[in-house]
């Protein structure tokens, strides 16, 4: 597990998936599949609301038109460090309190929601930074794949460290939806 480690916090499993039905509540995760939890209070405004500002790209913003989503380069761009504002309507959530827990430790970005549907795959891709993932609901089908090693994390309350700075996909082969909680780890 070179470029994946177990880090030594463990978070109550119950209040996280009681968390994670509060957001839904409130958001559409459907649009790109993400949620951001942090927002940078310096930077324009998403059209759709703060839940939208920091997912997916920081190079493309995603905005509802019609019954689709247009992509459009985001001018200016965003940063991971803009996001240093933990989103004022979300603070009564366990996400929170995960939040303030890995931030001792850990020089924290954006915080997102990720869903990945069933029997679904994301595109080979390497990121800037990287990342700790609190997998909430997860099943035996769910894989991390980092070069040519394979992972799965357990939705038990624990977090990971992963190094998605190299090439790496995720898939969902079960039958049912994959939630994680994933916080970028500024340099």
């Amino acid at each position: 597990m070179n470029d994946v480690h177990k880090l030594d916090f463990k978070f109550d499993v119950k209040k996280l998936n009681e968390s994670l039905d509060w957001i839904l509540e409130q958001a559409d995760i459907d649009r790109v599949n993400q949620l951001c939890l942090t927002h940078a209070r310096s930077a324009t405004p998403h059209p759709d609301g703060k839940w939208y500002q920091g997912a997916g790209s920081l190079f493309y913003q995603y905005k509802a038109v019609g019954d689709g989503i247009e992509r459009i380069q985001r001018e200016p761009m965003l940063f991971e460090d803009q996001f240093n504002d933990f989103i004022d309507e979300a603070k009564h959530t366990y996400f929170f309190d995960v939040y303030k827990h890995l931030n001792t430790e850990f020089d924290i970005g954006r915080v997102r929601i990720i869903k990945i549907h069933s029997c679904h795959c994301l595109t080979w891709h390497q990121d800037v930074d990287k990342r700790i993932h609190v997998p909430i609901v997860t099943n035996e089908g769910n894989r991390l794949v980092i070069g040519d090693s394979c992972y799965h994390l357990p939705g038990d309350g624990s977090a990971y460290y992963v190094n998605t700075t190299k090439p790496h996909t995720a898939f969902n082969g079960g039958t049912e939806h994959r939630y994680n909680l994933l916080c970028t780890v500024r340099n």
